[in-house]
């Protein structure tokens, strides 16, 4: 597209298109952040890559148009992604949590009483 200026202004030389550099290589950004895991009760999960695992329920649905966009500040441009259609709620499974935080404090106390293992106990009385 173009954009044409009134005969008395000059076009912002700054904003002419950039001429890209061939060296330069564009940041590769993935996509995937996690898996999604459909169980047979009707539950869905996310697994993310460090293996936190996320409940995955309906939220609130807008009653207007709404989009995803990508704002490229270096740029200074704004890409719509597209059309918001439905909205997901994802929540930490706190179960999960307290299970992983509950075998940390075993293998901690474990180390714990080895280091321990040896040692002449203080009489506290």
């Amino acid at each position: 597209k173009r954009v044409s200026f009134a005969h008395d202004t000059k076009p912002d030389p700054s904003a002419s298109p950039a001429v890209p550099s061939e060296t330069a290589q564009p940041e590769h950004i993935d996509g995937v952040i996690g898996q999604l895991e459909m169980h047979r009760s009707g539950a869905v999960k996310m697994r993310l890559a460090n293996d936190i695992i996320l409940d995955i329920t309906p939220g609130t649905q807008p009653s207007f148009l709404q989009q995803a966009v990508h704002i490229d500040p270096t740029n200074k441009r704004l890409h719509v992604l597209g059309e918001i259609s439905r909205r997901f709620v994802a929540t930490p499974d706190l179960d999960v949590l307290l299970e992983v935080m509950a075998q940390a404090d075993a293998v901690a106390a474990a180390a714990a009483s080895a280091e321990l293992e040896g040692l002449i106990p203080m009489d506290t009385t």
